[in-house]
């Protein structure tokens, strides 16, 4: 009787203390979900468009302070102006497929960030409402894009001629500036992913999950039906910081300073 109270003792404790477990498998699929292709070209500002205030942009300044002053006049334009005086899709699409079937400029979601310029995603699945399948791998399926980065624009605080390839999936919202693949002009980039899944436990194992409610309270992005990532989660923190501290708020936060409502 004894060693069986122990035992439950035992089996109590270690329940309480809520160890981490791990399963791993390896599963086959006749299909895959498309996932999401974010492409910002690395050039925020055309030049033909520095009119105004920017036109202090076309003087021979250093690259960092250059940058500084392009983040900072640029906050007088709405984001509408903003999207105007970047490169806009229209101006760099050459030709694209899926699956080897063609798509269009339509297929593409705009975005607009502070720190990347206009960002273009296809497969989208949240704004665009359509999900994208294929079931074959090679460089000749999947998404084939042909681009013009419009070179003769770039100002002299790019740090380099190209685009900034971002692949997520396509109910996550994309961070450019945190990541991404940089491919230039000139060249055939092919990539290849091999599909990962995690799936994290509600609380008490963790604090940033869909079923935690206080996490959810400080998800700036699920407001806008974005699933969680652990970016989004600390991006959310960051700002709940930034708001309590300075009443401030990232210029990216989607939804602006009507987001903050939720905090």
């Amino acid at each position: 009787m004894t060693w069986a109270v122990h035992q439950l003792v035992n089996i109590i404790r270690e329940y309480y203390r809520y160890p981490v477990s791990t399963l791993v498998s390896m599963e086959y699929s006749a299909k895959l979900l498309f996932p999401a292709v974010t492409i910002c070209n690395l050039n925020r500002l055309r030049m033909s468009k520095l009119d105004g205030n920017l036109r202090f942009l076309k003087r021979p300044l250093q690259v960092t302070r250059h940058r500084e002053l392009m983040t900072m006049l640029i906050r007088e334009y709405s984001r509408g102006d903003r999207i105007a005086r970047g490169h806009v899709m229209e101006d760099m699409f050459l030709a694209c497929t899926f699956n080897l079937e063609p798509c269009t400029v339509d297929d593409f979601i705009e975005e607009m960030y502070m720190r990347s310029g206009n960002c273009y995603t296809f497969g989208d699945t949240v704004t665009d409402k359509k999900e994208r399948y294929t079931n074959k791998a090679g460089p000749a399926n999947g998404l084939i894009l042909d681009l013009d980065i419009g070179r003769s624009e770039y100002l002299r605080s790019s740090s380099a001629y190209g685009v900034n390839i971002l692949l997520h999936n396509g109910s996550e919202y994309a961070f450019p500036y945190d990541g991404g693949i940089v491919t230039g002009p000139g060249f055939s980039t092919s990539i290849a992913l091999r599909k990962v899944e995690s799936y994290l436990l509600p609380a008490p194992y963790g604090m940033c999950v869909e079923s935690d409610s206080v996490s959810q309270r400080i998800n700036l992005f699920s407001q806008l039906g974005y699933s969680y990532t652990d970016l989004a989660c600390k991006r959310s923190c960051h700002q709940v910081k930034l708001l309590n501290e300075c009443r401030c708020y990232e210029e990216d936060v989607p939804g602006g300073i009507d987001a903050m409502k939720i905090l």
